[in-house]
């Protein structure tokens, strides 16, 4: 009696276990598989985004580090930008009108910061002598404008500035529009128109 169990235990694990078995089972999941890939498929062709992956355990999301403000320029910096910008329509000739040459003018004036300030009269010579020169100094680059400017823009500052300094400012403009190609007569009556502002400015300061 015995041994009959044992005899039908075993046929029954040997046909748990036959290939058969295990062969349906690896079929059902390539079914599972089959129609979960088709599944995908349509629902991209759909438009339907796939499932999203969960976040990791314990993941923080990264922040943006926050935006730097620029550093807004000086008084004396803005004053250069503006003067730079008035001297542009200058370089050419059919551009000098009187009114570019005006609003240079007006630019220097504006730049002047301190108690004494140059003659409108004074600072009108000094923008008709560019707008003479200028047209002439071809090669005048970027960096040759933007020195131009802050040259003048220290002359109609120059209240505390020794009288050498502030001369050296007005040979400088002189020296930079003769490298660019402009005469030496139109270069000299710059700097002389230059060299006029010192002393409007400096009438009151201390020797």
């Amino acid at each position: 009696m015995n041994c009959f169990k044992l005899f039908a235990v075993a046929c029954v694990a040997t046909r748990l276990c036959s290939p058969t078995a295990f062969g349906q089972s690896a079929q059902a999941d390539m079914i599972k598989r089959r129609a979960k890939g088709m599944a995908e498929q349509n629902n991209a062709s759909q438009g339907v985004p796939p499932p999203a992956k969960p976040a990791a355990p314990g993941a923080t999301p990264t922040k943006a580090p926050p935006a730097v403000a620029p550093t807004p320029a000086t008084p004396q910096q803005a004053a250069t930008a503006k003067i730079r910008a008035a001297l542009a329509p200058l370089t050419k000739a059919e551009s000098g009108t009187l009114e570019h040459r005006q609003a240079l003018a007006k630019e220097l004036l504006n730049a002047a910061r301190g108690a004494d300030k140059p003659f409108a009269a004074t600072v009108a010579k000094v923008a008709d002598s560019l707008a003479a020169a200028l047209p002439q100094a071809s090669a005048l680059a970027a960096n040759d404008q933007q020195r131009i400017a802050q040259n003048l823009e220290a002359l109609v500052n120059c209240s505390t500035m020794p009288r050498k300094q502030a001369d050296a400012a007005a040979d400088d403009v002189m020296t930079v529009l003769q490298a660019a190609g402009a005469s030496r007569s139109a270069s000299v009556a710059v700097a002389n128109s230059a060299k006029a502002v010192i002393p409007e400015v400096q009438k009151t300061a201390k020797p």
